[in-house]
């Protein structure tokens, strides 16, 4: 007969994160979280670390057991803590969102065409469109933004855990370089 309780360890069982855990709190946690929960905790990039994990997969690398990620049925993929907490730090260095709030300026309400293009630094993408100096929608934008590989590196914009985020003069720069030709 088989002992079905070894077939899964007691650290391989579904867990939640509790929005109020310190970095430290859980890393120092047991069991398996959803990747994308995770990523936002940690503010990674979980599109990166997928196509990391698939690379790596490729490679023939068992990315289970070097870096406690797990493709599950579907689209979901797994992060198994014990395993995790050993990459972390390196993760951190090769997939951070790197979106500190601090950083993240807000645009004077009040503010002229030429006082927003000379604007320099992190806002919110809403916030740039919003203002109606482009000539284009917010919708358009992210349509534009989604199809590329890494945004970020190419467009200056990056997707937080929440919402878009640009860093302003690479980003415009990007915009009139990609709709004006």
């Amino acid at each position: 007969m088989v002992d079905l309780a070894r077939l899964f360890q007691s650290d391989e069982v579904s867990r939640e994160i509790d929005p109020n855990w310190s970095e430290d709190d859980l890393l120092a946690k047991d069991g398996l979280y959803g990747l994308s929960k995770v990523a936002d905790h940690f503010n990674l990039d979980k599109r990166k670390i997928r196509e990391f994990a698939r690379e790596e997969e490729k490679a023939g690398i068992d990315i289970y057991q070097e870096y406690g990620l797990k493709k599950i049925e579907g689209s979901q993929w797994k992060i198994l803590m014990r395993n995790f907490k050993d990459v972390y730090e390196d993760f951190k260095r090769r997939f951070s969102l790197n979106v500190v709030k601090e950083d993240i300026q807000r645009i004077p309400k009040t503010i002229g065409r030429d006082e927003f293009f000379k604007l320099r630094g992190y806002f919110k993408l809403k916030e740039v469109i919003r203002q109606g100096y482009l000539p284009f929608e917010h919708r358009e934008v992210i349509a534009y933004l989604n199809r590329l590989k890494d945004p970020r590196e190419e467009a200056g914009a990056w997707k937080g855990p929440k919402e878009w985020y640009v860093d302003f003069e690479p980003f415009i720069i990007n915009l009139h370089t990609h709709f004006t030709r």
